[in-house]
């Protein structure tokens, strides 16, 4: 047995730090859909992406003084910002083949490079970083249960095993088999329960349209639009290029890679990288992976009745992808001293451009960040001339690259331009609307509104600011975040102020993007701050009872508000409290904090004003986190089983039907005969015959956006669209969605 052990020792001591992370990004991949051969090969793609990023780490001496884990994260980001960029490049001009073969050109010439470069690429991780590894796997499920409910008791099991192993390590061999035949049988329980209810794979409202654009992306490049025929594209598309090349790079479907794959790769790199961010602030590692996976897991969308966020927004993969290039972002913010981050510029604005393509309201929400990071510079070091390549080189000429490439002109589009509102372009008519329409009437309305979704976020820069009045060197990072915060309001509010009051409260997501991008990397930092500051740093002998009684109020608030009915006739008073409810517990954890304050006050009289704040602040944020996650876990069963239900119906309902099959066969045989629509944008546009070996083009997408049914010549298409489905109207083509 002694011999055993030695083996398993020997065997965890070469597999090393880079093992560690590949085995267990397989054992994530293989937990979301078993298919070995399709995660191996997605393993060695992300793997070749965070090298080819790691060659351009090690060309900063600055980025050498990020940890390990720091190094990979931001790695990845870069990596993938090449080598897609490389991809679409190639693959708009050629082919696909031709464009996987650049990939692996792309990576020959790295191995090249780092092997005759002077700057030598290594990855010294410490033994905490190699011990943390599985636990980062652990918060990775976690992030994801909030959408996907079925990892949550998976990560619990995963991380009672953990434990129990590392207790019972070195035990008789009684005591361990023991161990491994009950964590086994548990495991072996939870997981036939989650094979019984799981559908064949999640969705959310886009995921036709992604998954169209991702397979035309990574078939054709740039050069064809699925969902306008005949136009260029203007749109975020980043993302989907990303899950378009990861699919034909490893031979898996689109919506593997779209729906499961994709999303547990940029989950493990957001929990890396926000790891190694609440590194900085934390003092242990414990305290920084709790706080990780607290902050990730917080939900306000049901703390406050469907008005608030959580980090991980699946619904949206654009938005989730751009997350990791927004933590990348935060990460050398808070990490490098005021004088690094002008040498680095060129690795700022290459993740810069690569955020702004895969969501445009991030990357508004970041250049403005930036914009507050390079005035903060400026003030303090008192020269325009020293900053000047961190503002063209990291901001102003990558944001005029992607607004050119992804967008084009944005005041100028066609049907197929989403014009982000809240953009530069067209601000000072917007503005307009806002001040001069009945919309003055609602802005006490929008105010609670705006609290009760972005409360915690305003909190948090509350809290941040207490913080940093003592720590200069984050400073910066306030910067950032204050301007960054003001801007995703304004947006918000803009586009109240266009589309109308009722999409506040979710009918279009789009206005409320800005808002939950920065949410995100607002409660990662304070809560990180707070636990610090509980377990780590009192400065006041704080009695536990007194957290407890602030997170018992908490919930009682939470409760109190859902339990009251606005019963009082029609009046302006009706929208108003309706949307004063949601906000109660927003306002109930402020009134905690105060009661915190006010009793430390009187417990010390030599408590200064700075340390009271900081409480307030502290009870504050407890309160309203610990209320988010009780009503999360305790309306988990629920929710949980009944979208597992709703996902199963979808799953049936898009069988091919026999409408389907009709106009797949009429495409086949009459796309060449008939010039029903615009095929031929350049010389290496598919013909629409290559279209129908997916069924999202044969499908209502086929009949609506290539018969051009949404343009402006709607009426001429009517008996075109009527010929191609052969229905007869227009409206039983829609039928054809499923």
């Amino acid at each position: 047995m002694a011999s055993t052990q030695k083996l398993v020792e020997k065997f965890d001591a070469r597999i090393g730090f880079c093992g560690r992370l590949i085995l267990w990004l397989f054992a994530l991949l293989l937990l979301t859909r078993f298919s070995v051969v399709g995660a191996a090969l997605t393993v060695a793609v992300v793997a070749g992406q965070v090298f080819l990023g790691l060659v351009f780490v090690a060309r900063y001496r600055v980025l050498k003084e990020l940890s390990a884990l720091g190094r990979v994260g931001l790695g990845f980001c870069l990596g993938v910002t090449v080598s897609t960029f490389f991809y679409i490049f190639v693959v708009t001009f050629t082919n696909r083949y031709f464009a996987i073969l650049g990939q692996i050109g792309l990576l020959i010439v790295a191995l090249v490079v780092f092997r005759f470069s002077r700057d030598k690429l290594t990855l010294a991780a410490t033994d905490e970083e190699k011990h943390i590894i599985k636990w980062i796997a652990v918060v990775t499920l976690l992030g994801l249960s909030p959408d996907w409910f079925w990892p949550l008791p998976v990560a619990a099991v995963l991380a009672a095993s953990i434990y129990i192993f590392g207790r019972v390590r070195g035990r008789a061999i009684v005591v361990r088999l023991s161990a491994m035949a009950v964590c086994g049988a548990v495991a072996g329980f939870v997981w036939m329960r989650i094979l019984d209810t799981r559908p064949q794979r999640p969705w959310f409202a886009d995921d036709r349209f992604a998954e169209i654009f991702s397979f035309s992306l990574g078939r054709w490049g740039m050069s064809h639009n699925p969902m306008m025929m005949g136009e260029s594209i203007s749109y975020h598309w980043f993302s989907f290029a990303w899950v378009g090349s990861l699919a034909n790079l490893t031979t898996l479907s689109i919506e593997t890679a779209l729906t499961q794959f994709g999303p547990m790769v940029i989950a493990l790199i957001c929990v890396i990288l926000g790891y190694s961010i609440a590194r900085v602030f934390a003092k242990s590692s414990t305290i920084a992976l709790c706080a990780v996976g607290v902050s990730f897991v917080v939900d306000t969308e049901r703390l406050f009745r469907g008005y608030g966020f959580h980090a991980f927004q699946l619904s949206s993969f654009s938005q989730f992808f751009s997350l990791a290039f927004g933590l990348a972002i935060l990460l050398l913010i808070v990490n490098l001293r005021d004088e690094d981050l002008n040498s680095i510029s060129l690795a700022i604005g290459m993740i810069f451009a690569a955020l702004i393509g895969s969501k445009s309201s991030s990357g508004l929400v970041v250049l403005f960040g930036l914009g507050g990071v390079w005035l903060y510079l400026v003030s303090v070091k008192r020269s325009l001339h020293k900053t000047l390549k961190l503002l063209f080189v990291g901001i102003v000429i990558p944001t005029i690259f992607a607004v050119i490439l992804f967008f084009g002109d944005p005041r100028n589009g066609t049907s197929s331009v989403i014009r982000r509102p809240g953009w530069p372009a067209g601000v000072s008519r917007d503005l307009w609307d806002v001040y001069n329409g009945s919309f003055v009437r609602y802005l006490p309305i929008l105010i609670f509104l705006t609290l009760a979704l972005s409360g915690l976020a305003l909190l948090s820069l509350a809290t941040l600011f207490g913080f940093t009045a003592q720590k200069s060197g984050q400073r910066k990072l306030f910067a950032f975040l204050v301007l960054a915060i003001v801007v995703s309001f304004l947006q918000m509010w803009i586009a109240q102020a266009i589309f109308g009051l009722k999409d506040v409260v979710g009918e279009s997501d789009n206005t409320l993007y800005a808002p939950q991008f920065i949410n995100a990397l607002c409660i990662l930092v304070v809560i990180t701050l707070v636990m610090d500051r509980i377990f780590r740093a009192p400065r006041v002998k704080v009695k536990s009872s007194t957290h407890i009684v602030a997170i018992v109020v908490g919930v009682f608030l939470v409760v109190l508000s859902r339990a009251w009915k606005i019963e009082l006739p029609p009046s302006y008073l009706i929208p108003l409290l309706t949307s004063l409810k949601p906000a109660i517990p927003f306002f109930g954890s402020l009134i905690i904090g105060a009661g915190v304050a006010a009793w430390l006050r009187v417990r010390s009289k030599t408590l200064d004003v700075a340390s009271r704040s900081t409480y307030f602040f502290v009870a504050s944020t407890v309160s309203l986190v610990a209320a988010s996650l009780t009503v999360f876990v305790a309306n988990f069963k629920e929710i949980s089983f009944r979208q597992q239900d709703e996902w199963q119906a979808i799953d049936l309902s898009n069988a091919p039907s026999t409408d389907l099959l009709i106009a797949t066969s009429w495409l086949n045989a009459n796309s060449e005969a008939e010039a029903i629509v615009a095929t031929k944008v350049t010389s290496s546009s598919p013909p629409v015959s290559l279209l129908v070996d997916r069924r999202e083009f044969a499908g209502f997408w086929a009949t609506v956006r290539l018969a051009s049914l949404n343009s402006a010549n709607e009426a001429p298409r009517r008996e075109m669209l009527s010929a191609f489905t052969g229905k007869g109207d227009c409206e039983s083509a829609k039928g054809l969605r499923q």
